[in-house]
């Protein structure tokens, strides 16, 4: 019996080590459910350690306690840098898809050869103390442990029925009711948050409404004034009538029923036949911009509109959730790749179906493969009539051999597609501030001699290099259109798919960033909205990515129905909401960590535990209602009832 009790010991103190090392690392945090959690995985290790011969138990054991430690490892370094945790699909489509991630692995492995090598000290130390523990066959007494497993787990799940919550991410919500591995990383543990995580994948979960959608805005003495408001007549009553066997659809009316619409502005209209040139910028960050390195990009950041307070939240999907943001001011569904996944829908508000009704040539460039993150399939899906990319006609005009590619060989050699144009919209991704960050990287050759004076270490060195290229690329754009006489009849519009996680936060320290509030100052970006006519005006307001299609719809006088996206107008009444993929958020009144529960607030007023539940509620709101809207289609049923 002593024996028993040694290796079972052995199992829970290894499983709740690393459980505890990954709870500090990524959320500074450690609850304690994970200790009671870690008891049923015990157990099934242990009883299945007891199965077969001793030599065929030992090597069992040591071959689960490495491929944890390798899990471990992935999961901790992706959720250190991304700041959410890995889930199944993620994983899947990373295997297909797997530059970007094979690039931001190995720097990680090599920049935190710590957490790396702490882990395998603690495997090492696992197997060797499990030498001295005998691993003898005993059938029954493995049986009598997954029995004792069941029935542990069937009291666990009873007690977390009953246990008294009305939190939206109360233990219950999170177990059986919603797919959030965030935050069942922060409550269960990464071992149980997997489980569940491989469950709800095979099992094509769907999430249950927790929320009911009843409250509705008095819409009727705004639609006395509708054209004081971004507001369009639709019929969602009929919508819900025929509908009426699909509760989604119904639970989606009922939430854009429940939205106040955005008030127009004197800012309506204000570019409204303009053209459009949109940047969505590779690690594009306020760090990049300097008076002296990139004095383009800086002109255009400190003249005319300024947003001070404008974040880009990194979302599990890095760049593919940040460009889906942006373009559709929709949140990306959880556990899938968004962006991959939106042929055969519609999205009736996006910028190139908007603009090519109204006789614009609408194009898209991206200066990497064509088909990564299917964004041919994406583009047109969004109504762009032309796209190229590496692949598909740009490797014909510019030099991808070499990387990351050239953003201002991009400009260059695509800006004649459309300039002589009466009317266009050009969307460019860019790819020049890719990281990794070393002497690999072929921008260190082309503009490092403008970068050597700086008093930055190499990596730093080699970000401003690549910020550099895009600054040419703005440079040469800008000068084009001022050529061809279409500067003050052109927006242009840049911003950031995603902060630099390329850089350690020490770099990212060392080019300007504070060291105070880590999880939202690397956040706080540029949106650059620049036209030579613009008159002065600082933006205070909080705004995010999600902010930016409804402002520039507002901007160019087209019509369109605010209740519909998840963002707002920033130059609006409305206060603006930033959310972040763990449910962290900022609001006029302050900034909440949800992984720590601490409230930072903007003055001397308290956040009652009530605000935060109320912001929190609206969050699971928005994102379920983006979801919703994504999975029915939702868009395509409305426009038949829009009057």
């Amino acid at each position: 019996m002593k024996h028993r009790i040694k290796k079972f010991a052995l199992i829970f103190i290894f499983i709740n080590v690393i459980e505890i090392a990954f709870a500090a690392i990524n959320f500074q945090k450690f609850i304690g459910l994970e200790i009671l959690l870690s008891i049923p995985i015990a157990l099934f290790i242990d009883g299945l350690t007891y199965l077969f011969s001793e030599k065929t138990n030992r090597w069992i054991y040591s071959l689960w306690s490495a491929l944890t430690i390798v899990v471990f490892v992935a999961y901790t370094l992706y959720c250190k840098v991304i700041g959410n945790t890995l889930t199944i699909g993620t994983i899947l489509n990373a295997a297909s898809q797997s530059t970007e991630f094979i690039d931001l692995v190995w720097q990680e492995l090599i920049s935190n050869w710590w957490i790396v090598l702490a882990y395998v000290a603690i495997c090492a130390i696992n197997i060797f103390v499990a030498t001295k523990i005998e691993f003898d066959k005993q059938t029954k007494f493995a049986i009598t442990e997954f029995g004792c497993l069941i029935l542990y787990h069937l009291i666990f799940l009873i007690l977390l029925c009953v246990y008294p919550s009305n939190k939206i991410y109360s233990y219950k919500n999170l177990y059986f009711n919603i797919n959030q591995t965030n935050e069942n990383a922060r409550v269960f543990g990464l071992m149980t948050t997997i489980k569940l995580d491989l469950e709800k994948y095979i099992t094509n979960f769907k999430e249950k409404n927790l929320l009911d959608f009843i409250e509705e805005y008095d819409i009727s003495e705004v639609m006395k004034h509708e054209e004081n408001y971004n507001i369009q007549d639709i019929d969602f009553d009929a919508i819900i009538k025929n509908n009426e066997d699909n509760e989604e659809i119904k639970e989606i009316c009922n939430y854009i029923k429940s939205q106040g619409p955005t008030n127009k502005n004197k800012y309506t209209g204000k570019y409204e036949g303009k053209n459009l040139v949109i940047m969505v910028c590779e690690s594009f960050s306020k760090l990049a911009v300097d008076e002296d390195i990139t004095p383009t990009i800086y002109k255009l950041m400190n003249e005319g509109l300024q947003f001070n307070n404008f974040y880009t939240p990194l979302f599990p999907v890095s760049t593919a959730d940040g460009e889906y943001m942006i373009d559709n001011s929709l949140l990306p569904v959880e556990g899938i790749w968004t962006i991959e996944n939106v042929e055969g829908k519609t999205y009736p508000y996006s910028l190139a179906k908007q603009l090519k009704n109204r006789g614009y040539k609408v194009y898209a460039y991206h200066d990497y493969d064509y088909s990564y993150y299917k964004r041919d399939k994406y583009f047109k899906t969004l109504g762009f009539e032309k796209y190229l990319a590496n692949g598909m006609g740009l490797e014909k005009r510019m030099n991808f051999s070499t990387f990351p590619p050239s953003d201002y060989d991009m400009i260059k050699s695509t800006v004649d597609d459309y300039i002589k144009e009466d009317h266009f919209f050009a969307y460019y991704m860019t790819m020049s501030g890719h990281l990794g960050y070393d002497d690999g990287n072929v921008m260190k050759e082309k503009n490092g001699d403008k970068v050597q004076h700086l008093p930055y270490s190499n990596v730093s060195k080699v970000y401003m290099a690549a910020a550099i290229e895009l600054d040419k690329a703005v440079e040469e754009l800008i000068n084009r259109l001022d050529k061809a006489g279409k500067l003050e009849d052109t927006v242009i519009v840049i911003t950031g798919d995603h902060y630099p996680y390329g850089l350690d936060r020490s770099d990212r320290i060392e080019l300007g960033e504070s060291a105070e509030d880590e999880v939202f100052n690397k956040c706080r970006m540029p949106l650059i909205i620049y036209n030579p006519k613009n008159p002065d005006v600082k933006m205070e307001k909080v705004a995010a990515s999600l902010d930016i299609l409804p402002t520039l719809l507002n901007l160019f006088g087209i019509d369109y129905d605010s209740r519909l996206l998840v963002g707002r107008d920033i130059f609006s009444e409305h206060n603006n909401l930033v959310i972040f993929s763990d449910r962290s958020f900022i609001t006029e009144k302050g900034k909440y960590n949800s992984n720590t529960g601490e409230f930072i607030t903007t003055g001397n007023e308290k956040a009652e535990d009530v605000y935060i539940d109320l912001i929190e509620q609206e969050i699971y709101k928005k994102y379920r209602y983006s979801k919703l809207v994504f999975e029915n289609d939702f868009y395509a049923k409305m426009l038949e009832y829009l009057k």
